[in-house]
């Protein structure tokens, strides 16, 4: 499966807001008050810092706009997103897999409630489920041992994120392989600089 730039922004996107409103709903009416209100008073306080540029005055006011309403971040930042030239947007290929990958490498943590509301999300922009990312993920780490080569900067960052998640289910020997992929990786990268 190929994706495209627009496409892993939104895998980012429904993943982030999947947590976020698998964490909200799954708060009482009283635990969200509170945190609304300790957010409110973080952003007015940091609003009323007269050393703070303008540009980060105006995003803070933006935050405060959508506190307690979750989706409403989501939207700006579509809007936000989509309103680049398609160009613009396709140069961030790979640091939209990055981010998507590094997510990936931490859905083992994700809430059932979480899971739930990643994959309604998923479903709305006909985007593979969690779980067909997570197992296309699993695929490109058994790709890379059985190559025995990191291959570009893309699959580099994707084994050190395996070799520094101690969580991961791996086991001591792929560690190991994973380990010396990257040491190869650094050291033809260096023979090149």
């Amino acid at each position: 499966m190929t994706l495209d730039a627009d496409q892993f922004f939104e895998i980012s996107l429904a993943i982030r807001g999947g947590c976020a409103a698998g964490s909200w709903n799954s708060m009482t009416d009283a635990e969200r008050a509170h945190s609304v209100a300790i957010h409110r008073t973080l952003f007015e306080s940091r609003i009323a810092d007269p050393n703070i540029s303008e540009q980060e005055r105006g995003l803070l006011e933006e935050g405060l706009a959508q506190l307690g309403h979750p989706e409403l971040r989501y939207a700006a930042a579509r809007e936000q997103y989509y309103a680049q030239p398609t160009l613009e947007r396709r140069r961030r290929l790979a640091g939209w897999k990055q981010d998507v990958n590094e997510i990936l490498s931490q859905s083992s943590h994700f809430s059932n409630e979480q899971r739930t509301a990643i994959d309604a999300r998923l479903a709305e922009r006909s985007l593979p489920t969690l779980r067909q990312l997570e197992i296309g993920l699993r695929k490109r780490h058994t790709r890379i041992l059985q190559r025995g080569r990191i291959r570009d900067l893309d699959e580099f960052y994707l084994v050190k994120e395996i070799v520094c998640d101690m969580a991961l289910e791996i086991t001591d020997a792929e560690r190991a392989r994973f380990e010396g992929l990257l040491g190869e990786f650094e050291a033809r990268a260096k023979n090149l600089g």
